[in-house]
């Protein structure tokens, strides 16, 4: 019973840090941030990053760490692994619309000569995945320490009493 507890405040905890990451980490994504309207891009960037967390843990974590449960036990690697995987999810998505979006472009001949230099979309693209892989990392190690360190700090054999 303790176990199932820890487990579902675990999921409800990867939001809110996903949102701190967010905040925290605005400094690393927004390079010419204006000072004065800095603390609301930064609220901005971590409920985005909340809300994105919210998402994958209701529709990616949830149903993989139980599928994961079910086929026995569960070790901090394969939850990483997973948190690695998910947080690149909300970027995937939107590679894909925009792909889509692309292709419709290409097909009807309106694309702009203004294009983006591949260097410049490459860099783009792994730093996108860089940040995803952080805060899926992140994410997964949050929420392995909430679930199972307090379970495993206990010893499984106590010591003999005199």
């Amino acid at each position: 019973m303790q176990m199932t507890y820890r487990l579902w405040i675990a999921f409800a905890v990867v939001p809110i840090v996903d949102f701190i990451i967010g905040y925290v980490g605005l400094p690393l994504v927004a390079h010419g941030a204006n000072a004065h309207n800095a603390d609301q891009i930064a609220r901005s960037l971590g409920s985005m990053t909340g809300f994105l967390g919210l998402l994958v843990t209701v529709f990616g974590a949830m149903p993989t760490v139980l599928w994961l449960i079910q086929r026995g036990p569960v070790s901090f690697r394969q939850v990483f692994v997973a948190g690695l995987i998910l947080g690149n999810v909300p970027f995937a998505l939107f590679a894909t619309v925009a792909a889509r979006g692309l292709l419709v472009h290409l097909i009807a001949g309106t694309i702009g000569d203004h294009l983006v230099p591949i260097s410049e979309l490459i860099a783009g693209n792994l730093s996108a995945i860089a940040i995803g892989s952080i805060v899926g990392g992140i994410s997964a190690t949050v929420f392995w320490c909430v679930w199972r360190i307090p379970s495993s700090a206990t010893p499984r054999h106590p010591l003999p009493t005199r």
